[in-house]
């Protein structure tokens, strides 16, 4: 967990809808995505920004809806517009954790990559 306190206002409709999302997809959220579920559902408290970038980062409602990302399906659908709204949300208001979070997914990702190469197919 980040210990950078920046804090994201948004629409409580907004989050409802992303976790929507995560619940209507057929894949498991990770469990950091899914104790922000469980946090919001029990407290209904402020969640950090990190917690936020974890749920926009996993929630793909374009995906799960089978709706395509353009400006039209935005404009036409509320899910994929919450979602926008959300992410740009944390990443405008939260600048230092989401570029942290970010370097962090990047590097996991090259190391998940470089150990897939020592093991071999």
């Amino acid at each position: 967990m980040l210990d950078i306190p920046e804090i994201v206002h948004f629409n409580p409709y907004d989050l409802e809808l992303v976790i929507q999302c995560v619940r209507d997809d057929p894949t498991d959220p990770p469990s950091v995505v899914a104790a922000v579920i469980d946090t919001w559902e029990r407290d209904a408290t402020v969640l950090t920004a990190e917690q936020l970038w974890r749920l926009t980062r996993f929630a793909d409602p374009s995906a799960v809806y089978d709706v395509p990302l353009t400006d039209d399906a935005v404009a036409r659908d509320e899910r994929l517009a919450a979602h926008l709204r959300l992410w740009s949300a944390v990443h405008e208001q939260a600048p230092r954790t989401s570029a942290a979070l970010e370097l962090i997914s990047r590097t996991e990702t090259e190391l998940a990559i470089c150990a897939a190469g020592l093991t071999g197919p």
